[in-house]
């Protein structure tokens, strides 16, 4: 596992070992991040992939992230989420499974000075880094 600075993890949370946390990154209590779908199996330790989680990003209480996935920068998702797709940068996803119901910057505006602190919230900057991150591939794309 990887964490950088200012990284804030709640109560009875569960972080997968091969998991990437970028700056600023909130997480909530009793949030569990998976490394692997599987872990009894035999090949576990071999396929396991933790989430990457950008910079700035806020995970709500009682949310699950899936193996694999690619948490965007500045990215909300709300409490109770279930993550089983990529989440776009700035978004807001809520739901199990978890989908796309808005902009951070519109829904949380309260988060953004948070955010400024580990990311550029320039439009420019902001387009940038969306764009990046939907020329990326994935094996498993936003919805």
């Amino acid at each position: 596992m990887t964490v950088a600075n200012d990284v804030s993890i709640g109560a009875q949370t569960g972080i997968a070992e091969y998991t990437i946390i970028g700056s600023g990154v909130v997480i909530g209590n009793q949030v569990g991040i998976a490394g692997v779908l599987h872990p009894l199996t035999q090949m576990a330790k071999e396929t396991g992939r933790g989430p990457q989680i950008s910079d700035g990003v806020t995970i709500g209480t009682g949310s699950s992230i899936l193996p694999g996935l690619r948490i965007g920068a500045g990215a909300y998702i709300e409490k109770g989420s279930v993550v089983v797709r990529d989440v776009r940068p700035f978004s807001v996803v809520a739901g199990n499974p978890a989908k796309q119901v808005g902009d951070v910057r519109e829904l949380h505006p309260e988060a953004l000075e948070h955010i400024r602190k580990y990311v550029d919230t320039s439009a420019e900057s902001v387009d940038a880094i969306s764009r990046e991150f939907e020329e990326t591939p994935t094996h498993f794309p936003p919805r």
